[in-house]
């Protein structure tokens, strides 16, 4: 393999384990980071499912506020001037939209007026003796005057929304004359209208009814309102909803498509193929630039110094171009040239100084090698062999001359 090929090989192993450590470090990373924002996304979509829920409550608060302070309502409660009210007129009063009942209850506990809806009658005619039991012990009547009541309770095991708002005798007056109770079952619609508004998938969950292992975990982990599970595709969050007694009364659970996780992928995947190709094309520029900076020129001496050595031509020069280690290279190739010149000069001089001599001598003389080949012979030899020299030279010993 030629020198650029292994340093480009070189380089490709080295940005592959960077990359290999980026990757590592990344999906590391992304895990920590990424896990912490799903955790924090799915406690925000159960706190915006919380926030609609509180949103209902203080809506209902506010109608009933109104109500309970007009003056027809505060004479209804005391009986006075009823009789000129015919029960079209009085439901008039309590016409009041999204109300699935409405109760006006005297300071001695009883009923003066109810409206039940007409939506859901056989669903509502269930709910009717619990909220009768309530009004019975008093758990839905204002005791004073300053303390109204709102939230969440369970009627038959089913969640309604409930404000009680105290009915004052007379206006600025701090004695209470009765209790206005408006409810609103937490129905399917309602659950339609949060998934519209949150994008999650809402279910409501009995507490009662829940396993015994998953009101374990839910009431033993760090925030006992708040826990969640992560899947591939979702994020399942739960919260406990707390009737208005402040007992757990249901669980609300939110499933969430799980996207933060899905994206960071997608851009660690981006970001290996962003990798991968500056790679390839750091890898290319590198070799382009090795090749014309650096190879093309070591091929060059390696071309001239194969020249020089098989021709034996050690007069001719080579320069290379540049103020660095290959240039040097090649003054220093050249400098040796010369002393081989020089050596080769005094070489060939005193070689022909030598057959000069030998040639003068009257002996025979004759130069072989191992195997008696003739390499050289004087001029005495050539005589008595009556040969020429070229004739002679490489030929064996014993076939050319007989003693």
């Amino acid at each position: 393999m030629k020198v650029s090929g292994k340093i480009l090989v070189t380089v490709y192993v080295i940005f592959a384990l960077l990359i290999s450590v980026v990757i590592l470090a990344s999906q590391s990373i992304l895990y920590s980071s990424f896990s912490n924002l799903q955790e924090k996304e799915a406690a925000e979509n159960v706190e915006r499912v919380k926030d609609i829920i509180d949103l209902q409550v203080l809506h209902f608060e506010g109608i009933n506020s109104a109500l309970s302070s007009r003056e027809d309502v505060r004479a209804l409660m005391l009986n006075q001037h009823t009789q000129n009210l015919s029960e079209t007129a009085v439901d008039e009063i309590f016409s009041v939209s999204g109300c699935d009942f409405i109760f006006l209850v005297n300071s001695s506990g009883n009923i003066m007026y109810s409206k039940v809806s007409d939506s859901g009658v056989s669903n509502n005619a269930s709910i009717l003796p619990d909220i009768l039991q309530r009004i019975e012990d008093g758990s839905l009547l204002c005791k004073e005057a300053e303390t109204p009541l709102k939230g969440i309770v369970m009627l038959e095991n089913e969640p309604a929304f409930i404000s009680s708002q105290p009915v004052l005798a007379a206006s600025g007056d701090n004695e209470i004359s009765g209790t206005i109770i408006l409810g609103k079952k937490f129905d399917s619609s309602f659950l339609e209208s949060i998934q519209e508004s949150t994008g999650s998938t809402v279910t409501l969950y009995n507490l009662k009814a829940s396993s015994f292992d998953f009101q374990q975990a839910l009431f033993e982990s760090k925030n006992p309102n708040f826990m969640y599970n992560k899947t591939e595709n979702r994020v399942t969050s739960y919260s406990v909803i707390k009737d208005i007694s402040g007992s757990p009364a249901f669980i609300i659970q939110s499933d969430t498509p799980s996207t933060i996780y899905a994206e960071g992928q997608k851009f660690l995947q981006y970001l290996v193929f962003l990798l991968l190709f500056a790679g390839l094309i750091t890898g290319a520029s590198f070799k382009f630039l090795l090749d014309r900076e650096v190879i093309s020129r070591i091929v060059a001496i390696d071309n001239f110094v194969r020249k020089a050595r098989t021709d034996e031509n050690f007069s001719e020069r080579f320069s290379v171009e540049g103020n660095d280690e290959l240039s040097r290279l090649s003054e220093g190739i050249n400098q040796t040239l010369d002393r081989l010149r020089t050596t080769s000069e005094k070489f060939k001089a005193q070689e022909h100084e030598k057959m000069l001599i030998l040639d003068s001598l009257t002996e025979l003389v004759v130069f072989m090698d191992s195997e008696l080949k003739i390499i050289w012979l004087n001029k005495v030899a050539l005589d008595h062999m009556g040969m020429r020299l070229e004739d002679v030279i490489g030929r064996n010993y014993r076939d050319i001359y007989t003693i």
